[in-house]
């Protein structure tokens, strides 16, 4: 891989859609099962975020910032640990905090060999959701008898078009995105409006993104719009899902059509995580995942710590 166009660490460079071959050959290569590790997703929270790349020893590194704390997303390959290793102590050396940040449980054998040196902290506002996508489609058995009561009556209910968003229709999911975005009073709280930025950076460069979606119109205007892309072989990564609240089961008519009709080539759907929002948490457990993929920060152990 040609690391050539990006600087070389301790220099970085704000993603953008220049790198996005680069990224998503990198990305093809180690296949992440981590929800962070996906370019649409990166690119949306570039900004907000200050998502950057960085070339360590022909090793593609992101780091980024999230409430004030840097940090760098879990570099996959022969030499983990002793790229984990060397970054912290780069940072420590120049008196800077910095934390690896989403490392999941399943690679935790990758940093064995330097257990006396870091300590891990639970993340679970940010564990993602794993679903079997069949289950989503099917929606079988009496765990999803609500699921399916509310697709009922929303198929029964309305009059509505299912189809596959377009660029055509782009230009009208961002109009519906305002709408969404009014109410849920997106003004007065800074999370909604830091995603409501990220949600328009997908939609205006939809056509440049490997990004694919679908869209639910109700009297010919969206009233539901959802974006997926791949993140690996076998899994869907859900990025945005959006619809009107005011349509009774419109939330689970595009969560299941969306399933059946694009995603069921993939064994997995990822549905992100829930940032410990309570009714967002009980949302996602509503649909029984398959699993929950663990996540944790990791940093150099000083005192207040427990090791691995």
């Amino acid at each position: 891989m040609n690391y050539i166009k990006i600087p070389q660490f301790p220099e970085t460079e704000i993603i953008d859609l220049k790198h996005k071959d680069l990224i998503l050959d990198y990305l093809k290569k180690i296949q992440p099962c981590i929800s962070e590790l996906n370019f649409v997703e990166m690119f949306a929270w570039r900004n907000l975020r200050k998502i950057s790349i960085s070339n360590y020893k022909n090793n593609l590194i992101f780091f980024l910032e999230k409430k004030g704390q840097k940090y760098f997303y879990p570099p996959f390959g022969k030499e983990t640990e002793k790229i984990v290793k060397e970054i912290l102590y780069y940072f420590k050396s120049n008196i800077e905090s910095i934390k690896v940040n989403a490392f999941p449980d399943e690679k935790l054998d990758l940093i064995k060999n330097i257990t006396d040196e870091l300590f891990l902290e639970d993340d679970r506002d940010n564990y993602d959701y794993l679903y079997l996508c069949n289950d989503l489609v099917k929606l079988a058995g009496r765990k999803y008898d609500s699921k399916r009561n509310q697709l009922k009556k929303f198929i029964k209910n309305y009059n509505f078009e299912f189809s596959e968003l377009t660029f055509d229709s782009v230009s009208e999911c961002i109009e519906f995105q305002k709408k969404w975005c009014e109410i849920r009073n997106c003004n007065n709280d800074l999370s909604l409006t830091n995603e409501n930025s990220a949600v328009l950076e997908i939609l205006k460069n939809f056509s440049h993104l490997p990004a694919f979606g679908a869209v639910i119109k109700i009297n010919k205007k969206i009233e539901a719009y959802t974006i997926a892309s791949e993140l690996n072989k076998q899994t869907v990564e859900i990025i945005v899902e959006k619809a009107n609240p005011e349509y009774t089961g419109i939330y689970q008519a595009i969560n299941n059509l969306f399933a059946e009709k694009f995603l069921i080539e993939y064994k997995y759907i990822n549905r992100q995580q829930d940032t410990g929002d309570e009714g967002l948490r009980r949302a996602k457990l509503s649909y029984h995942p398959f699993k929950l993929i663990k996540k944790y920060n990791i940093g150099l152990i000083n005192q207040n710590k427990k090791t691995l």
